[in-house]
């Protein structure tokens, strides 16, 4: 009796392809009726429709995907989109307090992030001479 062999796993990214391309178009339509309203034709609620829905469709894409550059890309169009569309909400006190809040973690992460980098890169030569070199150039680069 044998032990049948395990199929291999088709990536499902072949798959989406057609929904890919229009994600991308639909993205790419909206952001030319946008900058046609920035340039001074008024697009009225059109240019609101076709960004928002735009937006939609990347967010269903984006839920099907689950790969975390969608979610950055997508993370990246809403917020245009919702500053340049709702500007106000920007202004709001509790946007300005999440801001700083925000401001502060990032500055709290790039030191021991740097320090972890110069301690894993020292600790992966067995060299002393390359040991020796790379805190010249780390200092030279500080």
């Amino acid at each position: 009796m044998s032990i049948p062999r395990p199929q291999p796993i088709v990536p499902k990214a072949a798959t989406n392809q057609p929904l890919l391309f229009f994600t991308i178009g639909l993205v790419s339509l909206a952001v030319i009726l946008s900058t046609l309203g920035a340039n001074g034709i008024d697009l009225g609620p059109a240019g609101l429709i076709s960004r928002w829905s735009a937006v939609v469709v990347l967010a269903l894409y984006v839920l099907q995907r689950k790969s975390l550059t969608a979610w950055i890309f997508f993370s990246m169009v809403f917020g245009v989109l919702l500053g340049h569309d709702f500007p106000t909400i920007g202004g709001h006190p509790i946007m300005d307090s999440l801001s700083q809040v925000f401001i502060h973690l990032i500055k709290a992460v790039i030191a021991p992030l740097v320090f972890a980098t110069l301690v894993v890169g020292i600790a992966g030569h067995s060299d002393l001479k390359a040991v020796g070199r790379l805190g010249a150039k780390s200092f030279f680069y500080f």
